[in-house]
């Protein structure tokens, strides 16, 4: 299913529209607890992989699998998702630190167990990117 099908047609053309100040805004995934940097790029630029089907709703990017690891290590690291308008302001999109440990409590899935899951996730990831 594509994401025009998943969010409908009213959703779909507010997701297209191009705005000129979104070139200056960034998408961020990072650790705030030690600043490293799973993901960065131009908010537009996440804009247009969704409008091409290149952003998958159903299945995380690599940096997913890389960030789940980190956090896996290091469990008390703060690991989100901004929109950062590259001067200090930002808006967070999503906290997946609490995310991954909320879902972990809630399934009892223990630290090997997500480490399969991120493994796997890895696997598949990287089997539909060689399918391009």
């Amino acid at each position: 299913m594509s994401l025009r099908n998943l969010i409908g047609e009213e959703q779909w053309k507010q997701l297209s529209k191009k705005f000129a100040h979104m070139d200056a805004l960034l998408y961020l995934v990072v650790c705030e607890t030690c600043d490293q940097i799973f993901y960065e790029t131009k908010l537009s630029t996440v804009q247009d992989m969704l409008l091409r089907g290149e952003w998958d709703p159903y299945q995380p990017q690599l940096w997913f699998v890389t960030a789940g690891r980190h956090w896996l290590k290091a469990k008390f690291h703060s690991i989100r998702v901004y929109v950062h308008d590259g001067h200090g302001d930002k808006v967070l999109v999503k906290d997946l630190s609490s995310e991954w440990t909320a879902g972990q409590k809630a399934h009892g899935y223990t630290d090997a167990a997500l480490a399969n899951e991120l493994n796997d996730l890895e696997k598949s990831i990287l089997a539909k990117q060689n399918l391009r």
